[in-house]
């Protein structure tokens, strides 16, 4: 989350140039991707689940439905997926654009079946769909449910 941070703060700076600000956002879009993944695996860890790298809440939800055991942090991750608009959707949204190789994001010289000489293809997004704005909210949110599942963890 540090560094999503000074990722963000990064992008901001007054003498930036287009291509070092989309490279922190893009960073910063990475990192906090990272924290969630590893807050999964925090979560089980907390709840002693076997050990295992679960790739989503829905997947760490059936672990514990599988112990028969609920954990109100992954229910609200849930709800935060199912809810259009939320930060973490938002999140995965933008990091699927980004990191996952789908249709939805390839550029026009990567298209299905074309031969690119084994260069790395380019993701093409829309300037509205990485914003320092929306990534600032977002990583605000994850970290205010950071600190309540941490706030929650002591008192027990």
């Amino acid at each position: 989350m540090a560094f999503a941070s000074a990722l963000l703060a990064q992008s901001q700076l007054p003498a930036r140039s287009p291509v070092l600000e989309k490279a922190c956002l893009e960073s910063a879009c990475f990192q906090m991707y990272a924290a969630y993944r590893l807050y999964l695996r925090e979560l089980a860890q907390q709840y002693v689940l076997p050990d295992e790298s679960f790739e989503d809440a829905e997947a760490l939800q059936q672990a514990f439905f599988q112990d028969q055991r609920i954990s109100p942090e992954v229910a609200e991750l849930i709800e935060l997926l199912g809810r259009n608009g939320s930060w973490l959707s938002g999140l995965l949204r933008n990091y699927r654009l980004l990191f996952e190789r789908s249709g939805a994001g390839r550029s026009l010289s990567q298209t299905p079946g074309s031969d690119v000489g084994g260069l790395i293809g380019t993701v093409q997004l829309s300037a509205e769909s990485l914003s320092v704005e929306d990534l600032s909210g977002c990583l605000t949110s994850f970290q205010d449910v950071l600190q309540r599942q941490r706030q929650s963890m002591l008192e027990c």
